[in-house]
């Protein structure tokens, strides 16, 4: 396959990039480096593709290796697409975000251009592959024009379980399945939900194949060890550090922690499943962890847990995934243990703090 990766420099999509390209497909990443990162991309840009082309990896904007591409630009930039849409895409996957949740708060116009439009632009260019510049309805068919040069393409967009109310205590203890109640908790939540729903209308207008993939929490290596609200990140760098791990309220809050392994895995899967197209699929491991029981595992009697009283209505709420569905569609589960994800991802941080501190 041919496959675009929008925001492919970033935690989860170099993921999604690496396990394609060890299934042998070519890859195109499109990303501008607002949150991605070119250092998450080194290792898939072939040396002898760079020197022939006079580039270093720090100072790239465009590179065109064999079965590899990158494109550094912005969504909304037409001319930019223009360069990327000039290649024929089997599916397309759509990482890109913002993620900084003060950015939404203070600049909310902004995100929502950034976000919204850039979805729109790419369910366009689509659109437009799948169907041609010239494609019109005659009632509920879409007639191509045969003279163009048309491929058929997937979309797959990745949503968050954030959108997710705050589920009762059936669901915490079933799993939240898609078909439970949304909500706009935040701007984040919101543009999320916009944006499915934006998607989900090319499906049903043009049966252009969408499927969309609401995450449980993912964690693992090359997630961003600065960004705040990354729990796992967080008390693994304390413990390296030797410092104890601050739990706020009571500690049973439980979480779907999903291995990043594992996510790209599904989000592949997807890529390949004609079953899925038209369908939002939650990803994560059916289990969830308490805040005290990750802790424990990552301590391991390294550093103590100290509890602050800081309750809300929230502390003791079970966030777990339902992967039924998923697991009927897809034929998946997850193959990491949370215990050796913890420990993949410590050797990770370890690595991290090591450079850090030589620098």
């Amino acid at each position: 396959m041919n496959v675009l990766v929008v925001g492919g420099a970033g935690f989860i999509g170099r993921w999604v990039v690496k396990q394609l390209l060890n299934q042998g497909n070519n890859v195109t990443v499109l990303d501008n480096l607002s949150n991605g990162k070119i250092e998450n991309i080194h290792e898939f840009i072939d040396e002898n593709c760079l020197n022939a082309m006079h580039l270093n990896k720090e100072d790239l904007k465009y590179i065109n290796c064999e079965e590899f591409k990158f494109i550094k630009g912005d969504l909304r930039d037409e001319e930019v697409l223009d360069r990327v849409f000039k290649y024929k895409f089997d599916a397309i996957i759509h990482c890109a975000w913002s993620l900084n949740e003060d950015i939404y708060i203070n600049y909310s116009k902004a995100t929502f251009s950034n976000d919204i439009m850039g979805v729109f632009n790419i369910m366009e260019r689509a659109k437009t592959q799948m169907f041609g510049i010239n494609s019109k309805f005659d009632g509920e068919k879409i007639i191509v024009d045969s003279q163009e040069d048309t491929h058929n393409c997937k979309v797959i967009f990745l949503s968050t379980a954030l959108v997710y109310k705050n589920p009762s205590f059936k669901a915490q203890r079933k799993g939240i399945d898609e078909e439970y109640a949304v909500e706009a908790k935040h701007f984040y939540e919101g543009n999320k939900l916009a944006a499915e729903n934006i998607i989900m209308s090319y499906y049903k207008t043009y049966k252009l194949p969408v499927t969309i993939i609401r995450l449980f929490d993912t964690f693992g290596p090359f997630q961003d060890s600065d960004r705040e609200g990354d729990i796992v990140i967080e008390y693994i760098q304390k413990v390296l550090n030797g410092e104890n791990i601050s739990m706020y309220g009571t500690g049973k809050m439980g979480r779907d922690l999903i291995y990043v392994k594992d996510c790209a895995s599904f989000i592949t899967k997807v890529a390949y499943s004609k079953e899925t197209n038209g369908e939002i699929l939650n990803a994560g491991t059916g289990k969830a962890v308490s805040l005290s029981e990750l802790a424990k595992i990552i301590s391991n009697n390294r550093v103590k847990i100290k509890r602050i009283n800081k309750n809300s209505e929230e502390d003791d709420t079970i966030f777990k995934c339902n992967l039924d569905k998923s697991k009927k569609l897809l034929n998946w589960k997850p193959k990491y243990t949370l215990e050796k994800a913890l420990k993949e991802t410590e050797s990770w941080v370890k690595l991290v703090l090591i450079v850090k501190n030589m620098t």
